[in-house]
């Protein structure tokens, strides 16, 4: 009874103390959150959400991608979002202060940004587009490139479930556009509810010299009015910099009631995307200011400070009232942490049901140990009936009541909520009761994988169609939790035992544990505890970096290959090896792969499956993240429509860490500040006996640029002779025939200039890659003139000719001869066709001219020429493609 009384006394001096705060209530229904934004730097990323491959630099937000680096630009598309959400409508039923209010109140908001769209390549036409746009949360629609301007994707555009509210500026005429420069308003949809053409009013988005325009979008809470206006601007970065008034008239106009579109909860930002044709996207200044409705939240707020004070002058006295409450506080903690899951766990999207601990205990007979499915790091499986619906269910009782536990819980949960899948196991609903957490799934009545392949029960054995439709299950539910699904999950624990069978042997995915979802521009999730994962299932690096990604996902899922067609567990000793995986190597190796299969099956099996099979999980099991296979590729090698990766005989060493060749060749300061060196001379050296033989050769040739190392990589050092024995280099570096690679092809920045003057990059483009003072000079006479060790010619119409420079770091007098296996359908010629060399160092050009032979083949053919001096062999690859009509060849 005292207790009560305190606390309604404590209660009633603070209603005293914070009664100036009432006076301010008229005032709060009118405070706005005012942000300025730009022009924009690095700091900026603690602000906003950039979502790759959207970038901040130059300035700007770079919405698709700075051109630096990038060659190709086609087919991405990128977000960015101010990080804090706003409120944007009540419901007549909030906690609204406003008397007046009928119905729902919905908060206006006033937007302006100056903007510009510039095309790396002046002369070509533009595309896509980009977008100012309202969304329930801070995500980028897998396959959102082209046409979908980062919106929205093939599976979800016009879904009122993707609650978003956009303006467009579309460059790229569609089928359903007016042309190919206009204004849209977009609700749901890449299908605009409005347009206007751009064109009569003297407005191109995305001139051949890029223009800047501000617009300016408003919109009123209560006439539910959206105006849209644009006008150009000059360059902010130019001295004395004036923004142009806003136009007195709106050039789009439309009635919206955001209520009916968007999510109470909602982000404001951009997004942008490319196709065929590409620009960058850049947001070089925004204005944000949103209403702020009572009981609501927003950003950062300019006039929140008056509210503050008033409420601050009461709270100090009544915060001294409140710390005679400390004791009550404590008791009550542990019932605080109750609400604070439950209301985490009622806020989930489309919430799952809430059982009654009653219920699940019914079910489960108050958790019988006959009941008992399985146990795992984080609980225990039960087996159960509701009588209710006359369901039988899986009870997963988390056995630790601690923080852990409880994050574990709520990982699990969340994840699991919403993913949607049919081979991924279905959540039914949740209990959180007494500190006890239960999560209730549905239940496969044919048990785990790992039982029926190693169980001690009398399961039949598993047939091998059964096996092979298992496998393809499990890869259709790994690439929808990498690819498909709005943030991109790792599910960390793949193993026989967490992949469970329903009534028709269909794999479902389950345990989610330890899964993590990823942002889209993640691609790892670091462990702070330890490695992630059940040993024999974890991927070698995990041990290194303590992360999980989704190529360690990719290496558990090939030790359930072997697994279902080996039916051994992964530490197994077979044939002297210590594991399954380098007995399956061996056999591999020895050309008798097969000999691996399950016993069990006899010769009950399709033999070009299993060793499909077989390989592929190798293949997922090699030792270097970069070379496993991807989701998308693994589906397509289950189905028989692309052949296995080559699966090398030898089982490659794990080095940690691999490294990028050039980055590794370059010296502390070049790696640090060169970047145009780095750009420029990138090559993929994520197989670590490549950069082994990098370092060696710089070792040798400390003189050699990264280009004319990679030439000796690519077209003369092998790894393995004939017998596939390895080739072992000199220990102690010496020089001799292993490092004489006779010829290189050399290329320095200078070359990689002259490129991209080549393919039309103007001053302007050549300055966004280089970042420095660049100019095109000069230009090859054909982008094909690169000198690079292969030669592509993509569309061959009669004649073409292309020119290379070999340096010769072999002999010093030395003779080559050219020795050519042309394409199919392809003279090719070699002029001169010897090469004398006189001294070491020495450059000679010489040209490799192509002609149509024969009726046009589709596709692209392929053939190589070498120089050859005695056993000495340089080779490059030959790619031709001839075009199919005579619009000429693309140069």
């Amino acid at each position: 009874m005292k207790l009560k009384q305190l606390t309604a006394g404590a209660a009633a001096l603070l209603l005293l103390f914070l009664l100036p705060a009432a006076v301010f209530s008229d005032a709060q229904q009118l405070q706005t959150s005012h942000n300025e934004f730009g022009l924009f730097n690095e700091s900026y990323y603690s602000k906003f959400a950039v979502l790759h491959p959207a970038t901040i630099g130059n300035y700007a937000l770079q919405i698709t991608p700075d051109s630096a680096g990038n060659f190709t630009l086609k087919n991405l598309s990128g977000r960015v979002f101010y990080n804090h959400s706003f409120t944007l409508w009540e419901d007549s039923g909030s906690n609204s202060s406003d008397p007046a209010a009928n119905g729902s109140r919905v908060a206006s908001f006033n937007s302006s940004f100056l903007f510009n769209v510039f095309r790396p390549n002046s002369s070509a036409i533009p595309g896509e587009g980009m977008a100012f746009l309202i969304a329930p949360d801070m995500t980028l629609p897998v396959g959102s490139h082209g046409q979908y301007l980062g919106l929205t994707n093939a599976t979800t555009d016009g879904d009122p479930n993707n609650h978003l509210l956009a303006v467009e500026l579309d460059t790229f005429k569609q089928s359903f556009d007016p042309d190919d420069n206009h204004m849209g308003i977009n609700i749901n949809s890449i299908r605009s509810n409005k347009t206007v053409s751009l064109s009569d009013l003297d407005i191109q988005i995305s001139p051949p010299d890029a223009q800047f325009y501000m617009v300016w979008i408003e919109y009123g809470g209560d006439s539910h009015q959206l105006d849209v206006y644009m006008a150009k601007q000059q360059d902010p970065r130019t001295k004395g910099f004036v923004t142009h008034a806003r136009p007195t008239r709106p050039i789009l106009t439309d009635k919206i009631n955001l209520k009916d579109i968007v999510k109470q909860q909602s982000y404001f930002g951009f997004a942008a995307s490319t196709g065929t044709a590409i620009e960058l996207h850049c947001v070089l200044k925004w204005n944000l200011t949103v209403e702020l409705l009572p009981g609501g939240k927003g950003g950062d707020s300019n006039t929140g400070l008056k509210i503050g004070l008033g409420v601050g002058v009461g709270v100090p006295a009544a915060a001294l009232m409140l710390l005679g409450l400390g004791g009550l506080y404590k008791r009550r903690k542990a019932a605080a942490s109750h609400e604070n899951i439950l209301g985490t766990l009622k806020s989930l999207p489309g919430t799952p049901r809430e059982f009654s601990l009653k219920e699940l205990k019914k079910a489960t007979n108050n958790f019988d140990e006959r009941h008992k499915l399985g146990q795992g790091g984080f609980g225990v499986v039960y087996r159960g009936v509701l009588p209710k619906e006359n369901l039988e269910v899986a009870v997963k009782k988390f056995s630790r009541d601690n923080l852990q536990g409880k994050d574990n819980f709520l990982a699990e949960l969340t994840i699991i909520n919403r993913l949607r899948h049919k081979h991924l196991v279905r959540l039914l609903g949740w209990c959180h009761k007494n500190g006890m957490l239960l999560i209730v799934y549905e239940f496969m009545p044919n048990g785990s994988l790992d039982n029926h392949l190693f169980g001690e029960t009398e399961n039949a054995t598993l047939g091998w169609s059964q096996r092979y439709k298992i496998v393809a299950g499990v890869a259709s539910a790994l690439h929808y939790l990498h690819n498909e699904y709005d943030q991109r999950v790792v599910h960390r624990d793949l193993k026989a035992s967490n992949i469970m069978l329903d009534s028709n042997f269909n794999s479902r995915l389950g345990d989610f544990g330890l899964a993590r979802a990823l942002d889209n521009e993640k691609t790892s999730y670091a462990e702070l505890e330890g490695v992630p994962g059940t040993m024999g299932y974890i991927a070698p690096e995990c041990f290194h970096t303590g992360k999980a990604t989704c190529e360690s996902d990719i290496y558990g899922f090939g030790v359930v290959i072997l697994e279902v067609v080996c039916g051994q567990r992964p530490w197994t000793k077979m044939g002297g090896f210590q594991f399954v995986v380098d007995w399956v190597w061996s056999l591999h190796r020895e050309g008798r792969v097969l000999d691996a299969v399950d016993q069990r099956l006899g010769n009950d099996y399709v033999a070009g499956e299993a060793e499909r099979l077989l390989l592929l999980g190798l293949a997922c099991m090699h030792p270097i993240a970069g070379e496993r296979p991807k989701t998308q590729t693994i589906i397509q090698i289950i189905s028989g429509s692309v052949p296995v990766p080559r699966v090398p005989p030898f089982k490659p060493a794990f080095v940690w860490p691999s490294s990028n060749m050039p980055e590794g060749l370059l010296g502390p300061q070049q790696a640090a500040g060169n970047k145009l060196f780095n750009i420029l001379s990138g090559t993929s050296m994520a197989c670590p006996h490549v950069t082994g033989i990098a370092a060696l050769i710089k070792a040798v040739y400390p003189s050699w640029s990264p280009a004319a190392i990679r030439s000796a990589i690519m077209t003369t050092a092998t790894l393995l002779d004939k017998n596939y024995k390895p080739i072992l280099v000199d220990p102690e570096g010496r020089r001799g025939n292993t490092f004489d690679y006779g010829l290189v092809y050399d290329a320095h920045s200078a070359d990689y200039v002259e490129f991209l003057c080549s393919v039309g990059y103007d001053k302007k483009a050549v300055h966004q890659i280089t970042r420095d003072n660049s100019t095109c000079k000069q230009a090859f006479r054909t982008a094909s003139d690169l000198n690079y060790p292969s030669i592509t010619v993509p569309y061959l119409v009669g004649n073409f000719s292309v020119t290379r420079t070999v340096t010769n770091v072999g002999r010093p007098k030395s003779i080559y001869r050219a020795a050519v296996s042309p394409p199919i359908g392809i003279n090719v010629t070699i002029v001169p066709n010897r090469l004398i060399f006189n001294r070491f160092g020495q450059k000679i050009k010489f040209t490799v001219n192509f002609k149509v032979a024969a009726p046009p083949a589709k596709g692209y053919a392929f053939g190589f020429f070498s120089w050859v001096r005695g056993r000495s062999r340089v080779t490059s690859p030959l790619v031709v493609r001839v075009a199919h009509s005579n619009s000429g060849l693309l140069r």
